[in-house]
Parts: structure tokens; C-alpha cells; sequence
């Protein structure tokens, strides 16, 4: 099989999705008859400064006999559907970030103008929901993964006693602030939420930290996520970097599917039992052995270069993966 994977960046907003499209196309292109393309950009008013770069990536595409690309939502960026259908008879395959319910029936009905063979989606209720709703359409699940590179144990001291990246809840925060300041613990979190750090810097800081927040996108935002609550890559993050979790387990039970029960130490979120919660954590004598455990699980079944594999083996013919079974070792 020759395979063209459709490159996502520079397309999409690089805080968002660096620790997504460059691990996991650098994990397909090591794969045999594999090729990276990067989409040229439009120009306007003509494509001609472009020309000679678009026309290698069409040559390149007409090659293959699978081709893939990721996408944020229910279609991928002007440059990607461009090229992806330079040769009409390949396989089409496509991975989406963010499949809420406010767009299943755009999926829907993209699924079929992009006649895809595969369309992978990282929430396993929403390809449930969306399997009932059209069932000859191809929606498939792929449990979402971790960049290892970044999120490892580096043996470095765990000076930070919890972490918050991203997006935050405000009565939990609040309760972590209150709780650190009185006990002289460091509390440490981006501000605001979304500042980016490079990549070593961020590594650093999570492999330093004891607790790592985790909470699921419904918590916090219930109307962008349309009530769903799913399993977030911040989970795999923070325990594939040696982290104690501390929040929350999404209501669509991936969490179970994806790591150890006692990877995550469970607070209400609104931190109101969070002290009893913290007091009891920190005196567990296997606190580091749970931790550890979490970590080799992650590194060993969840990293993007094994949802690669997965990929690669649905475009050549491998079987579909039993969304219904509930044993870890089915996740691929």
C-alpha cells in the first residue's frame, strides 16, 4: 500500500495541535510506502507563485493508493481537500479532533461528500452515537493519544505539588489556590490558560509536578461540548509523565478502557471534599508505585505512534476495533 499522508501543519493553531499532527505523521511516514506531504498555501489572486509546489504534491498523491489527513472538525482546511481527491479512485481516510454533538449532523452529511472509506473520531460515544444515526457511513473509533516525546519521566524533583495546564474550572481552582496557600505548597498554572511554552520548557514542568488536573470538557464548558463528557488527552499526559492525576473521570467510561482505576486520585470539582481527598492521597505508601504503574501503561498502549499503527492497519485491510468490549488490552 502507498500511502500519502496530508499534512495538518501550519493549518491549525500550533499550540492546539503540536502535541497531535507532527507525532502522529511522523509516526505513519515510518511507515513502508509512506509519504508526508505538506499542502502548499493558497494565494491570491492566482496560484501561480505556488504552482511548481502544487503540482509535485498532486504528482505525489496520484501515486498513492491510501491517502490521510487530520482535521479539527467536519472538514479539513481548503489546502488538504484540494489534494486529496487528485486521485479519485484512492482510499480516503480522516481523522477528527472534535466531534460534539452540535456538528453530528454535519458529519454526517460530510461523510459523504468526502466519500471517506475510514473516518476516525477520538470520542467513542460520539461514533456510537453517530453509528446508529448513519450506520453506512464509516465512523470508526481511535482512542485519543500522548506525544511521549514530550510527556516522560525525566528523574527530575517533583517540586510542584499540582499542576494545571489548559483550560480551567473555576470553583476547583480556586479550592487548589486556597488549599496550597495555606499549607505552602506550590500551586502552578498558566496564565492565561492557553500561554504557550516551548516544548522542552513544558516538558520540564509537568515532569516535575506530583499532580496533574484532569477534569473532563463538560465540567467546564458544557455548551461547546454538548453535555458529552469524554476522555481528554491531558489524562495520558499527565500520567505518561510519572503525574498523579487529580480530578475527575469523564461520564463515557473510556477512562476505564484507558488507564488503571488508581491513576487518578477522584475530587469533586468543586474542590469541596479536596483536603480529605489531597490528605488521604499523599499518605498512601504507593503513591509513587500507582503513579509509575500509570506511566508504563500509558508509554506502553496509548502513545500516538501506536494509534499510527492502528491507522496504517485500517488502510490495509486490518479489522475494525470492537467498540463494545471493555478489556484494556483491545485499545490499540
Amino acid at each position: 500500500m502507498r500511502l500519502v499522508v496530508l499534512s495538518s501543519r501550519g493549518l491549525y493553531n500550533e499550540v492546539l495541535w503540536r502535541n497531535i499532527a507532527p507525532p502522529l505523521e511522523e509516526a505513519l511516514a515510518s511507515k513502508p510506502d509512506t509519504t508526508v506531504v505538506l499542502p502548499p498555501g493558497f494565494r491570491r489572486p492566482s496560484l501561480r507563485p505556488e504552482s511548481p509546489s502544487w503540482l509535485r504534491a498532486i504528482r505525489t498523491v496520484r501515486r498513492a493508493d491510501a491517502v490521510f489527513w487530520l482535521q479539527l472538525h467536519f472538514k479539513p482546511p481548503g489546502p488538504i481537500w484540494a489534494l486529496a481527491y487528485a486521485k479519485p479512485d484512492a482510499t480516503r481516510a480522516a481523522l477528527t479532533i472534535d466531534s460534539f454533538p452540535a456538528i453530528y449532523f454535519r458529519l454526517v452529511t460530510y461523510a459523504r461528500a468526502q466519500r471517506l472509506a475510514h473516518w476516525f473520531l477520538l470520542y467513542r460515544d460520539s461514533v456510537l452515537a453517530l453509528k446508529s444515526a448513519a450506520p453506512n457511513r464509516h465512523f470508526e473509533w481511535l482512542p485519543i493519544g500522548f506525544n511521549d516525546r514530550v510527556f516522560r519521566e525525566q528523574g527530575l524533583e517533583r517540586d510542584i505539588y499540582v499542576l494545571w495546564l489548559g483550560r480551567r474550572y473555576e470553583p476547583l481552582h480556586s479550592a487548589l489556590q486556597a488549599y496550597c496557600a495555606e499549607r505552602g505548597l506550590h500551586y502552578e498554572y498558566l496564565e492565561p490558560p492557553g500561554r504557550y511554552l516551548p516544548l522542552d520548557e513544558l516538558s520540564r514542568l509537568v515532569a516535575r509536578s506530583r499532580y496533574f488536573v484532569a477534569i473532563p470538557a463538560d465540567i467546564e464548558d458544557p455548551i461547546r461540548t454538548g453535555g458529552l463528557s469524554t476522555f481528554a488527552m491531558r489524562y495520558l499526559e499527565g500520567a505518561g509523565t510519572g503525574c498523579r492525576l487529580l480530578g475527575a473521570k469523564p461520564r463515557s467510561g473510556e477512562f476505564n478502557l484507558m488507564l488503571p482505576d488508581d491513576a487518578i486520585v477522584e475530587c469533586a470539582p468543586d474542590g469541596s471534599d479536596l483536603a480529605a481527598v489531597l490528605e488521604q492521597a499523599d499518605a498512601d505508601p504507593a503513591f509513587e508505585q500507582k503513579a509509575r504503574a500509570a506511566s508504563e501503561h500509558a508509554h506502553a498502549n496509548h502513545t500516538w505512534s501506536h494509534r499510527a499503527d492502528w491507522v496504517y492497519s485500517r488502510l490495509n485491510g486490518g479489522p475494525e476495533q470492537d467498540l463494545f468490549s471493555v478489556a484494556q488490552d483491545v485499545v490499540p
